[in-house]
């Protein structure tokens, strides 16, 4: 085990620590009721994450972190279905909170200025979706956790169809350069935006556009 592994798997470790120790709903302890943890606090708990799990993601090729990555994730997500579904608890889809995501590689991935915490743990399934598939990890326990969520539509949301790589909108057409690699063409239309995927090389664009075409066909 590497050094960067260790710290890797460290760090994962400590999320997820950090995470189950939030208090969802109130409980009786020393003779009295403790309040559970505000929805503020574990919106803001998760989103801080973000940016450490995808780096770790994104360079651990091997995939040693990977079941660790799933877990830490559905802990999240699973944590806010239950907010959500909890009476008395204020909207969780009212908590908005700045999200960045960059790396020195690739620049900034993913920004949202004012986002609820599900787009951005949607996309962050997306890319351990099709990361699993490129780097032959196991996918079919990711769609698994994703089926179990309820959270499918909303993770294919952030992948495209074949069709819908090449921006055609009429402010990119301007520029009459839809036949260069998309990854040179730096599309200015809010639309294409909405993927957050222009760090990706072609072969995970084309793994990606295979597994929404396998979903949705119901093949996986």
């Amino acid at each position: 085990m590497t050094r960067l592994h260790t710290e890797q798997k460290r760090l994962l470790e400590e999320a997820i620590k950090s995470l189950r120790t939030k208090k969802i709903q109130s409980v009786w302890h020393n003779g009295e009721w403790e309040k559970g943890d505000s929805s503020e606090d574990i919106v803001h708990e998760i989103s801080e994450w973000l940016h450490i799990i995808w780096e770790i993601m994104w360079e651990d090729v091997k995939g040693r972190t990977f079941d660790l990555i799933r877990r830490w994730l559905y802990l999240c997500s699973h944590t806010v279905n239950r907010l959500r579904n909890m009476p008395g608890r204020s909207r969780i889809d009212g908590i908005y909170v700045p999200i960045t995501i960059q790396s020195a590689k690739f620049g900034v991935v993913y920004s949202q200025e004012d986002a609820t915490i599900d787009g951005p743990l949607d996309w962050m399934w997306r890319e351990l979706l099709v990361l699993s598939q490129t780097r032959k990890q196991p996918t079919q326990i990711v769609i698994d956790d994703i089926n179990d969520l309820g959270i499918m539509s909303d993770v294919l949301y952030f992948i495209r169809s074949d069709d819908e790589y090449g921006c055609m909108c009429a402010d990119c057409d301007e520029f009459d350069d839809t036949h260069w690699d998309s990854r040179e063409v730096e599309c200015i239309c809010s639309d294409c935006d909405d993927f957050y995927d222009k760090h990706w090389y072609d072969d995970i664009k084309n793994a990606a556009s295979t597994i929404r075409l396998r979903v949705e066909e119901g093949v996986f």
